[in-house]
């Protein structure tokens, strides 16, 4: 009786010990010695060693843009001038204010007419000042290339101490075309001098003339020249046009 149950506990052991083997498996392969199990008839799978390829990826496609279309360009219309009656309405049309300068004109250049004028102007003897500067160009400009570079020289030295400038220093170089718009655009004196001493002494074929005299003979040129073009009751005693009794148009 006693052997009975002896063997009865040895195989409730072992049953209970192959189901703990068949759940955990601590030894692999050992389950299939106990319980063999019929061999797979699916083929082996093979491993790739070789990296996985991706599809190629294709760049998105853009629609298509049309080239912009420009607007068809048509001739532009053209017009004649319109004439202008500037005889009674030239000062508001112009400025928009009273014209408050004791001598003043406005001459139309087409029609070669004055169209109006300060009252007693004909008569007047007029003080140009700076204006001066206008005339002094254009006698320059007669007698020395605009692109010859100029030196300037001790003839700042000349001109008056409350001149407006330019900024000009000896030694500083310039060419004619320059000290041009350093005389027109600053209204400067010093431009203005540097450049009638360089005329004059074009004028004398002498390089070496002083300063004062070169200036003086370039003044006589501007004097010349207004009788050439019947400048009447004018004279000019400075190229920059500071005031002195004798300097007027």
């Amino acid at each position: 009786m006693k052997k009975l149950i002896f063997v009865e506990i040895l195989v409730l052991v072992l049953l209970i010990a192959i189901a703990l083997f068949a759940i955990f498996d601590p030894i692999p392969g050992l389950m299939d010695l106990i319980i063999p199990t019929e061999p797979s008839t699916a083929p082996p799978t093979e491993v790739s060693t070789e990296a996985p390829t991706e599809p190629p990826t294709e760049p998105p496609t853009e629609p298509p843009t049309e080239p912009p279309t420009e607007a068809p360009t048509e001739p532009l219309e053209t017009y004649p001038p319109v004439p202008i009656d500037l005889s009674e309405s030239w000062i508001p049309f112009l400025y928009g204010h009273r014209v408050t300068a004791p001598n003043y004109f406005v001459y139309d250049l087409s029609n070669e007419v004055f169209i109006t004028m300060s009252e007693g102007i004909e008569e007047a003897r007029i003080y140009p000042a700076s204006i001066t500067k206008l005339f002094s160009a254009y006698v320059a400009l007669k007698y020395i290339d605009d692109n010859k570079v100029i030196t300037v020289g001790e003839e700042l030295s000349l001109i008056d101490s409350n001149s407006s400038i330019a900024g000009l220093k000896v030694e500083d170089q310039l060419t004619a075309k320059q000290l041009v718009a350093a005389m027109l655009l600053p209204s400067g004196n010093d431009a203005t001098y540097t450049l009638a001493a360089a005329v004059g002494r074009e004028l004398a074929d002498d390089e070496e003339m002083l300063p004062a005299d070169a200036v003086e003979r370039f003044v006589k040129q501007m004097n010349k020249e207004a009788q050439k073009l019947d400048f009447v009751d004018s004279n000019f005693v400075t190229p920059d046009g500071i005031h002195d009794e004798d300097h007027y148009i």
